[in-house]
């Protein structure tokens, strides 16, 4: 019954997109502003972006997809050959690691791009042992943030939010801040978050500024709980911590994200046991000095599996909140498990929660929770494409919320095509490990490839068509939007034309010198080496100077 009503949905809304030619809408109205990175494909992510005395800025991290493949090389056998290019130097800590993996922060300045801002260099003097990951990081020199992973303003000042390296595991937080965004003009304001990891968010509320960050661990990301803190002079300088570590509960890892809606701070947690929670205060002090928190999500919204809260967005009288899965693993003990497309889910202001889009079958509803639920939308998980996996970032624009997801599928296409054409047998092979229990992708798509025999050159040429059709328009990320969450409308699903763009990362709207709102795209594009490779920045013209 469950393996029906999966694909009876999966068809019918696959069949929708198809006969309602709805899937280009709005794409054309985008200006690609900066595409290959800015200046190097391995500027990887297009992680924060905000603007600033009327220019644009955006920060990015290093040869993030090398990373990732090193950390996760342990933890599943990854069938995928990505052919992406390595940092000048591999060896950790040996000379010239550190300048090929320095964050930076880019503006765009009367029509120019120009690097404004790199990270320093640090000495590690002694090796770093972690037993955890079998590993040792070795003394050397090391980026201080091998990307900025928030852009804020606040009080006349520009602001990025550093995190050290994914691999080797050294996800230190800082903080740099310019009165003028110019090279040279930036100081180091990190004070007491230098003893955090993966800083995340920053917020304005009820005048002072807020961030988001962990204190060193030995949970996944090597965390120990994830703490809220705040500018306690409102000058964006002084840290202090406003929640107890993991708001009581250590297996909150990490702080997801950060926003305020009804006048109160909310934050979004990573929970790999029970699932995400959503905490929120209005502000008043506990006993100890810190806020009071109160707890109106927990336990993944009634799916263990649903471990990360990635984003939430305020719209009219509702809190959009998004989830994930990290790198589209859901882990448990350490250990990948399975995996599950993103849920979406509404708030309103008595903390009701509604689920919108999401899983009819939860993979681990905990005690009390359905086994069985219908969205409002009555579109599942990851709007019917399993390899949805993040909610990575909304945003309201001109009465829309837009959604933007991290979408595997263009990945593994691009590797079957390659396949197909030098090594049908390989080809089989990898259809079948990505059906088997470790990496579970399970689509009507992958059913009918499994089927064919592609050593019959009739048939692979079939099946080369219809990958290189699903890679051209379904292979990049989504960005969808919405006025009411009920009913939702793609604004592209292939990554505004380039596959390669597998993650909408940002989504920001922005006024002009005539008050004329636009909506601005980075994205998330890892393939460094590759043609098309590097994040891309893209916004709704005509686009003068920005307020």
């Amino acid at each position: 019954m469950k393996q029906l009503i999966r694909i009876t949905l999966f068809v019918a809304f696959a069949f929708l997109l198809l006969t309602t030619k709805v899937i280009a809408i709005g794409e054309g109205e985008f200006k690609v502003l900066a595409s290959g990175g800015i200046d190097s494909s391995a500027n990887s992510y297009a992680w924060g972006l905000t603007s600033f005395n009327g220019d644009i800025y955006v920060s990015t991290n290093r040869h993030h997809l090398w990373s990732v493949l090193q950390g996760v090389a342990g933890m599943v056998d990854f069938p995928i050959e990505l052919n992406i290019a390595e940092p000048a130097v591999t060896e950790w800590g040996a000379p010239g690691f550190a300048e090929d993996m320095l964050g930076a922060i880019y503006r765009l300045k009367n029509g120019l791009w120009e690097k404004v801002y790199s990270s320093k260099i640090f000495d590690l003097p002694s090796p770093i042992n972690l037993p955890q990951y079998g590993i040792s990081i070795p003394v050397g020199k090391y980026p201080k943030a091998y990307g900025y992973r928030t852009l804020g303003t606040y009080n006349g000042y520009i602001y990025g939010l550093g995190v050290g390296t994914w691999m080797p595991p050294m996800p230190q937080s800082s903080i740099v801040r310019s009165a003028t965004g110019n090279p040279g003009d930036w100081v180091d304001v990190t004070g007491n978050l230098a003893q955090t990891t993966n800083i995340r968010e920053f917020v304005e509320w009820r005048g002072k500024v807020y961030v988001a960050a962990s204190i060193p661990g030995n949970n996944v990301g090597n965390t120990g709980g994830c703490v809220v803190f705040g500018s306690s002079k409102g000058d964006g300088t002084d840290w202090q911590p406003i929640s107890d570590v993991g708001f009581g509960n250590l297996d909150n890892a990490e702080i997801y994200h950060i926003t305020v809606f009804n006048d109160h701070l909310y934050a979004s947690t990573v929970n790999y046991k029970t699932g995400f929670e959503v905490w929120k205060t209005n502000g008043l002090s506990a006993a100890n000095g810190k806020m009071l928190w109160k707890r109106v999500i927990k336990e993944g919204f009634g799916d263990t599996w649903n471990q990360y809260g990635m984003t939430m967005q305020p719209m009219g009288n509702y809190l959009y909140i998004g989830t994930a899965v990290g790198i589209g693993m859901v882990l448990k003990d350490g250990q990948p498990v399975g995996t599950r497309a993103f849920d979406v889910i509404r708030l309103d202001k008595n903390d009701k929660a509604m689920l919108l889009v999401g899983a009819y079958f939860p993979n681990d509803p905990p005690a009390g929770w359905p086994t069985f639920r219908v969205p409002l939308s009555m579109l599942p998980a990851g709007f019917g494409n399993p390899f949805n996996v993040y909610v990575w970032h909304m945003a309201v624009h001109k009465d829309w919320l837009v959604l933007g997801t991290l979408d595997l599928s263009g990945t593994l296409l691009r590797t079957l095509k390659d396949l197909l054409v030098s090594d049908p047998a390989a080809a089989m092979k990898l259809l079948q490990e990505l059906n088997a229990d470790v990496l579970p992708y399970m689509s009507s798509q992958l059913e009918v490839l499994k089927k064919l025999n592609l050593n019959d050159p009739t048939m692979a040429a079939a099946a080369l068509k219809i990958i290189d059709y699903l890679y051209n328009n379904f292979g990049g990320a989504d960005l969808w939007k919405t006025k009411n969450g009920i009913n939702w409308e793609p604004v592209t699903l292939s990554g505004f034309k380039n596959p390669l763009n597998y993650g909408i990362r940002r989504t920001v709207t922005f006024l002009d010198d005539r008050g004329k709102e636009h909506l601005f795209i980075g994205t998330a594009n890892p393939f460094t080496g590759v043609p098309g490779g590097g994040f891309e920045v893209l916004a709704t013209p005509p686009l003068r100077m920005v307020k």
